[in-house]
């Protein structure tokens, strides 16, 4: 990865420059406390379009099952829990292109990374998960009101369900809004009313936004949200 080298730990997944390692895994302790420990030496990792891809075993699987990929420019970690993962990588050039090739981690064949926009056919889930916001304190409340997201859509339609977690506890209602199809990649804006699911009065907010498409997914640009702060309240 550039000049970096990366390895697997039980600790987690480092990257080191020599001089000094850097945990990179560390928002993912209790997904990477639950992979099979027996198991990490058959980890395959490889970087590839800015993308760091680290196949694991989770929980009590003797094969690789679970995918974490890092993403270097948005200093972002994501999951991925697909049907194909990976047992080995590498790279292969065709037709002046390099692309990026992967064993399977259950069958006996080799596929090409990054193609197509479906787990074999079937829909891709995904589901994003933001820090828990305190509006500059959690002592304070604050009044919700308008939430906006910024997205950019999909081929065709895509309905983002939302979910808020108030005060460190998902409500049970969420809120869906369909992002209308587009050819290009214009950002749009869409609103949301949490007032309509009972949610007015918060210390702290988080959001949970889930998708499942088989046209590559809207891409979330930005989350905006309107509140007025209240007073100070003794728990």
């Amino acid at each position: 990865m550039g000049e970096l080298f990366g390895f697997a730990h039980t600790e987690g997944y480092y990257l080191s420059d020599i001089t000094k390692p850097t945990l990179i895994t560390e928002r993912l302790k209790d997904t990477w406390d639950g992979l099979n420990k027996r198991r990490l030496n058959q980890i395959a990792a490889e970087f590839f379009d800015h993308k760091l891809r680290i196949d694991v075993p989770n929980g009590a699987s003797t094969v690789n099952n679970l995918r974490i990929m890092y993403d270097s420019i948005r200093k972002a970690l994501l999951l991925e829990e697909m049907d194909n993962h990976a047992s080995c990588y590498t790279r292969y050039t065709e037709a002046g292109q390099e692309v990026l090739l992967y064993g399977h981690s259950t069958e006996g064949q080799v596929s090409q990374a990054d193609t197509g926009t479906t787990d074999g056919g079937a829909a891709i889930d995904f589901e994003w998960k933001t820090k828990h916001f305190n509006f500059g304190s959690s002592a304070t409340e604050k009044k919700v009101r308008n939430t906006y997201i910024a997205a950019v859509p999909a081929a065709s339609n895509v309905t983002l369900t939302v979910y808020f977690i108030v005060d460190n506890v998902e409500a049970g209602t969420p809120i869906s809004v369909t992002v209308t199809g587009s050819a290009n990649e214009d950002v749009k804006t869409y609103k949301l009313k949490p007032r309509d699911v009972g949610i007015r009065k918060v210390r702290t907010l988080g959001y949970r936004v889930v998708q499942s498409t088989t046209n590559g997914g809207v891409k979330i640009h930005e989350l905006l949200q309107e509140h007025m702060i209240k007073k100070i309240k003794a728990s």
